[in-house]
Formats: C-alpha cells, sequence, structure tokens
C-alpha cells in the first residue's frame, strides 16, 4: 500500500482522505501495528486496478458550490480585476514620469552644454553662470539615469502584477485560493501600491 501511496504522489493525509480512512490508521498500517479495513482494502484495489489498467474511473459528479463560495469567488474575481486595472493604471502613470523625466534630461543637458559655452564668452556674468550650472547639475541627478533606472523597475514591477493578475484570471483553478497579495518586491524602495 506504500507503495501505491507514493506512486500516486500522496502524503499518508491524502491517501486517507481517498480511501475514507485516518491518517493515523495509514501510519499504523504502513508500520505494521494495524489492519486496514476491509472497506478500505476495496477502495485501495480498486485505486491500483484502475491505476494499471489505464482507464479513467467513473465519471465525479458535479461539485456543489455553496452561496457562500460563490460570494467569495466573486469577492477574489473582483479583487483580481481591481488588482489587474490599478497595476495597468501605475504602470500608465510611471511610464507617462519617465517620459517627461527623459525629455527634461535631455532639456538640461543641452541646456548646460549651451552655458558652458557662454561661460566661455568674454564678458560673460562667471558667478551667475556658475551658480546656474550648479543648479543644473543637481536637476540632473534628478532625472538622471539613476532615478530612470528606478522608475524603469518600478514599470517592470507593475507590468508583472498586472501579468499575474491577468494570469490569475485566465486561470480555471484560482478560485482555490484563499487570499490574494502581492507582496512588495523591493524592500528599500517605496512600494507602489
Amino acid at each position: 500500500m506504500e507503495a501505491l501511496r507514493k506512486e500516486l504522489h500522496l502524503s499518508q493525509r491524502e491517501f486517507a482522505g481517498l480511501i475514507g480512512v485516518s491518517h493515523v490508521v495509514i501510519s499504523l498500517y504502513e508500520k505494521g501495528d494495524r489492519k486496514l479495513p476491509r472497506e478500505a482494502l476495496k477502495r485501495i484495489l480498486a485505486l491500483q486496478a484502475q491505476l494499471h489498467s489505464g482507464e479513467p474511473s467513473a465519471p465525479e459528479a458535479p461539485i456543489k458550490v455553496t452561496p457562500a463560495e460563490q460570494r467569495r469567488q466573486l469577492k477574489l474575481a473582483e479583487t483580481l480585476r481591481m488588482r489587474f486595472r490599478k497595476a495597468e493604471i501605475t504602470a500608465e502613470k510611471l511610464q507617462e514620469n519617465l517620459t517627461e523625466m527623459q525629455q527634461r534630461h535631455q532639456y538640461l543637458l543641452q541646456k548646460q552644454k549651451i552655458l558652458q559655452q557662454l561661460a566661455g564668452l568674454e564678458g560673460a556674468e562667471q558667478p551667475v553662470l556658475n551658480k546656474i550650472l550648479v543648479n543644473i547639475v543637481k536637476a540632473l541627478e534628478g532625472c538622471g539615469t539613476a532615478s530612470q533606472s528606478k522608475l524603469i523597475y518600478k514599470i517592470a514591477v507593475a507590468q508583472a502584477r498586472r501579468q499575474i493578475a491577468q494570469l490569475l484570471l485566465d486561470d480555471p483553478d484560482w478560485q482555490q485560493l484563499d487570499t490574494i497579495s502581492f507582496p512588495s518586491p523591493y524592500p528599500t524602495l517605496k512600494a507602489i501600491y
């Protein structure tokens, strides 16, 4: 019996439920401390015969879903749709922010280049130009490649969350979930949600 249980890739508890006995009985039986009830032996033989004959068992009766289970499934579906939409909106907003950041970065680089050319001309107000250049450098830090990389990462996370929600909505077994959570993937960055 232990060989059959392992062949089916079942735990003692799962196998016990399948043949209608407690998992303690299975454990005691596998140790040789107890005999299985006759009904359980019949079920094991039937399972073994079906497994080795390759023939499917009788069709199962449709599972009846209780009203409470239907409400839970509807609530989970709504949560998934909400998470999908939220991730989609977040990704769109972050993409807009990234585009604006990249444009600002290009504008500041052009401005810096022009001011550096002006700084080389005679009669230019050096202290004023230097102050403007320092401010440009500070502004470039806020929209440089490090800041852009953070936004790109956040966009990827939002898109992954959207894809996960879509996959769950498309998967017929998602109703088996008890809860839906999207843990924060970045320990040091502020979470999107």
